[in-house]
């Protein structure tokens, strides 16, 4: 019984090495030559990096947005990136510092006001924005 179990897996795993080599795509030569031939030639002074028409002057908007400050805070909300976004600098440290609560009562917080709760954040530099206290 054992001789008949291994002959028959050795031809299964032929079988299916047989399968797995078999390839049904075929390349057609003259399709490939017809796509070189109407090919246009790009030359080296063509691809310059003077030459090329690149729109580095874009800026992103100045406009913050409720969405854009609730996806930071849920994704970097620990590295104060939503309140970099807001307009605040010099707070990620002690964000870091709070392991994430702040950043979650951040969010919390501006889900359930909304845009008065992102009002508060906008330009703040008070490191605690919920309380009466830390508003502007």
């Amino acid at each position: 019984m054992k001789k008949l179990l291994i002959t028959f897996t050795c031809i299964m795993g032929l079988f299916a090495a047989q399968v797995a080599n078999a390839n049904p795509y075929k390349l057609d030569e003259t399709a490939v030559e017809k796509t070189f031939a109407s090919a246009s030639e790009i030359t080296a002074n063509e691809m310059a990096l003077e030459n090329l028409n690149l729109n580095t002057t874009a800026s992103p908007s100045d406009d913050v947005t409720l969405g854009g400050f609730l996806v930071r805070n849920f994704f970097c909300g620990t590295f104060a990136v939503h309140r970099s976004y807001a307009g605040t600098k010099g707070l990620a440290f002690k964000y870091c510092i709070t392991l994430g609560i702040v950043g979650t009562i951040d969010f919390w917080y501006t889900v359930f006001t909304g845009q008065e709760g992102l009002d508060n954040f906008t330009g703040n530099p008070n490191f605690v924005c919920w309380t009466a206290k830390g508003k502007q």
